[in-house]
């Protein structure tokens, strides 16, 4: 069991690296990496969870969220419909396409609830962390700034809507959404 796991994992690592390639050769296309010969810095990447936002945000709709609206849809306890929806997240992790995308999981369990109405209680959670905001700004006066994230593509533009961030970032680059 633990060398299935070990391959698990390294085929996990070699899907992040080829995803890791694809991101590069899409930023080569587009002409925004470094000059080989000029030492200046043109463009910057920084990730979304755990970077720039803290991941309460995402803790609550996988795990408060996703199960409540289970449980009042089958009538269950919330307790009940955790461990549903949590043995259902642990089946299916990295094996059905799209498993990162809440609205997957709104159709997998056959929620009636849009991505919105789901996480209306839980947007106030969206904050930056304190020093996120000046150092962006700082840094778009100088610099093309990218997010390169694992986020889910709705997750990671919900975030930068709530936060008022799209207008410093050049691209992002949702990886779960853009390399399948």
């Amino acid at each position: 069991d633990w060398l299935n796991k070990v391959d698990d994992f390294n085929n996990f690592v070699r899907e992040n690296l080829k995803k890791r390639e694809q991101v590069l050769t899409q930023l080569e296309r587009k002409n925004v990496l470094f000059e080989k010969k000029n030492a200046r810095i043109k463009i910057i990447s920084l990730d979304l969870g755990g970077a720039m936002f803290s991941n309460q945000f995402d803790e609550l709709l996988w795990r408060r969220e996703i199960p409540k609206a289970y449980a009042k849809q089958y009538s269950m306890t919330k307790e009940e419909a955790f461990e549903r929806v949590t043995a259902e997240y642990r089946r299916l992790w990295g094996k059905a396409q799209g498993w990162r995308n809440p609205e997957f999981w709104l159709k997998h369990f056959k929620l009636n609830i849009s991505f919105d109405e789901l996480i209306e209680n839980i947007k106030k959670e969206i904050v930056p962390y304190i020093d996120v905001t000046p150092v962006i700004k700082k840094l778009a006066k100088n610099h093309h700034l990218i997010i390169i994230s694992h986020a889910e593509e709705k997750i990671l533009l919900t975030k930068i809507k709530i936060a008022s961030y799209k207008k410093f970032f050049l691209k992002t680059y949702p990886v779960a959404s853009y390399f399948k």
